[in-house]
């Protein structure tokens, strides 16, 4: 039998616990690539750093060249020429929440990109990939609120549309 320090200990647990991971819930989800799209932005010297002040012109490819180096790969979307660069390793998989404990099942799944969409010689947008919560079904809760979700994650787009390299 649990005498009163060991229920105040448990609950103490519990509630650091809830505190520390901003979570409670029991839900499972997949994850996958997601992509976010960038038209203001500051490069630095090195592949694949940011930062800085954002210039009042769009990059010029020479520029983008001159900061991060060659592309690991070049490519042509419709009317925009595309430089590629590789980024982090890429995960893909699924995962649950119980209670307070995530439990994450991934594997390697490739790399991340970094892709700038030039047109007339200047760039129009940034495309940048990175890894998201992308299904999920279940409740949580966290402290900006919850409930029962199903179905598309409420974050951001897995596939932007290239409206500007038409």
């Amino acid at each position: 039998m649990l005498g009163g320090y060991e229920i105040c200990k448990a609950l103490l647990f519990a509630g650091a616990a809830i505190v520390l991971s901003g979570c409670i819930g029991l839900a499972v989800g997949s994850y996958g690539k997601h992509e976010r799209l960038d038209t203001s932005f500051a490069l630095t010297q090195g592949k694949n750093n940011f930062g800085g002040s954002v210039p009042s012109e769009a990059y010029s490819e020479p520029e983008i060249l001159s900061l991060w180096g060659e592309p690991d790969r070049i490519t042509t979307n419709k009317c925009c020429r595309v430089l590629s660069y590789r980024n982090d390793c890429s995960w893909s998989g699924v995962g649950a929440f119980v209670i307070i404990i995530p439990v994450p099942l991934l594997v390697p799944s490739g790399h991340y990109e970094n892709r700038f969409y030039l047109k007339d010689g200047k760039c129009v947008g940034l495309v940048s990939e990175y890894g998201e919560v992308s299904q999920v079904y279940g409740f949580m809760w966290a402290d900006n609120g919850g409930g029962f979700v199903a179905g598309d994650a409420p974050n951001g787009s897995r596939k932007i549309p290239l409206d500007f390299c038409k």
